[in-house]
């Protein structure tokens, strides 16, 4: 069972070297932040830890980084991510590294698949502590959209719950984030029925969304409310045009920080729905910051508890967005 990782990451040894391997990036991260905690035992993760990714980081340095000796703490932790990328000569150099590793260093490699057929792979199972992770079964699925509807204080039956998982996909992250989003939208309820999932979950206004985000950092108001009046005029809920909006940032958010390899582990759509975010993506990406957060987290409050119209309180959530694009 591959969520059963996640309560038994304690139990995974701190060997020089510890590879996670497999495709579900959200059991990869939680296993990789505990490995990370214990090894330096609140010791300054400033002076004790690096992160380098291949393709980007001469491999060269990380060996150098593993050989250094720990500072003020009983290990140093060193990540490689992608590692399944390396190439002939860079696989050689940390092939070598495996034949002595650094006993005060904990290495971490982390990636969705290593080919086991290449040589440097066959040593990495001999001479490291393999945690390989299969992606979770439907099963796992669904009972980890229960937990995480518990955690929010909501409730669903089992068809909603089932419903829930063959729109969004096998992802654990995406599921916990359209749990959330779901959440948002029912607001006070404490049930998730299958059809505030129909209403949240059927895209026909991902159209309108874009424009609204292109509005959003062009600073135009008029074509922003415009938009969002559109909208409105439709039918749709505020609540259910903010999480949408949420969703959207979301997405360029991932892309801009962890780039497309996990957001497309994240989120999933088809290919050409990508290309218009990665659009976006590269558009505004200078202008993207968590920041943008804090007026969606004050209108969700607002929508739940205010007496104003729910529509200027979107409006005014997005004319403050505005006023934090720089």
């Amino acid at each position: 069972m591959s969520l059963s990782l996640l309560k038994s990451a304690d139990k995974i040894a701190l060997d020089p070297v510890v590879a996670l391997i497999g495709p579900e990036a959200y059991i990869r991260e939680h296993l990789r932040e505990n490995l990370i905690q214990r090894a330096l035992a609140g010791a300054l993760k400033e002076m004790n830890y690096a992160r380098f990714q291949v393709g980007d980081d001469d491999i060269r340095r990380v060996v150098e980084a593993c050989q250094d000796y720990p500072c003020f703490a009983a290990k140093r932790v060193v990540v490689l991510r992608d590692a399944g990328a390396l190439k002939a000569k860079d696989a050689e150099v940390l092939s070598a590294y495996l034949d002595s590793p650094q006993p005060t260093t904990l290495l971490l490699i982390d990636d969705e698949k290593l080919d086991g057929r290449l040589e440097w792979v066959k040593k990495l199972k001999k001479k490291a502590r393999i945690v390989e992770i299969v992606a979770p079964d439907k099963g796992e699925l669904e009972g980890w959209v229960a937990e995480c509807l518990k955690s929010e204080g909501k409730k669903a039956a089992p068809e909603v719950v089932e419903c829930l998982v063959d729109w969004v996909g096998a992802s654990l992250e995406a599921l916990r984030l359209a749990v959330s989003q779901c959440c948002l939208y029912i607001g006070d309820a404490p049930t998730l029925t299958l059809k505030d999932l129909e209403a949240l979950l059927v895209k026909v206004t991902d159209e309108n969304v874009f424009e609204m985000i292109d509005a959003l950092f062009a600073k135009n108001h008029v074509e922003l409310h415009r938009s969002l009046g559109l909208l409105l005029e439709s039918g749709e809920e505020p609540l259910k045009i903010l999480s949408l909006i949420h969703r959207h940032l979301s997405i360029l958010l991932t892309l801009k920080f962890s780039g497309l390899r996990k957001a497309g582990a994240v989120f999933r759509m088809p290919p050409y729905i990508w290309k218009k975010y990665e659009q976006q993506a590269q558009r505004y990406g200078r202008r993207l910051n968590l920041s943008l957060w804090a007026p969606i987290a004050r209108a969700d409050l607002r929508l739940k508890g205010s007496g104003l119209p729910r529509p200027l309180l979107l409006k005014r959530c997005v004319d403050e967005i505005i006023g934090l694009l720089a």
